[in-house]
């Protein structure tokens, strides 16, 4: 049996070592040595994100570091990092998640999508209806 702390500690463990999906690798500024993208490598400023390929020869990753490579833009999604919560674009595991999660919310996760959204809004706005009575 694991307790609940155990789990907890399980799972940041993962979250520190799980490779970024991305941008997989990191190159060292000194060596050109590539090291996979983990959230715990990351931190080291020895390392940038290399987002070449794996199987690129020294000279192109003294390059990439040095700057006289091409570089993929970085992106950045401002309406990804609101705070916000979007339902319509959701998936159906996000919106069962975040619905027993911030309004404790059991919805029947063998639904379709759209019957989740539907019915989370439902439950959303009779939880509204009771605030405003209070």
């Amino acid at each position: 049996m694991i307790t609940s702390t155990q789990e907890q500690a399980l799972s940041d463990a993962r979250g520190r070592t799980l490779q970024d999906k991305k941008v997989p690798f990191l190159v060292h500024r000194e060596d050109f040595r590539l090291y996979p993208n983990t959230p715990l490598s990351r931190k080291n400023p020895d390392y940038v994100p290399y987002d070449g390929q794996p199987t690129d020869d020294l000279a192109t990753r003294r390059a990439y570091v040095e700057g006289r490579a091409h570089r993929r833009p970085r992106v950045v999604n401002s309406a990804a990092e609101a705070d916000a919560f979007d339902i319509g674009t959701a998936t159906k595991d996000e919106l069962v998640t975040f619905a027993m999660g911030e309004y404790g919310v059991m919805l029947d996760a063998s639904k379709d999508v759209r019957t989740l959204r539907r019915e989370f809004m439902a439950q959303v706005d009779a939880l509204s209806a009771k605030e405003t009575l209070s």
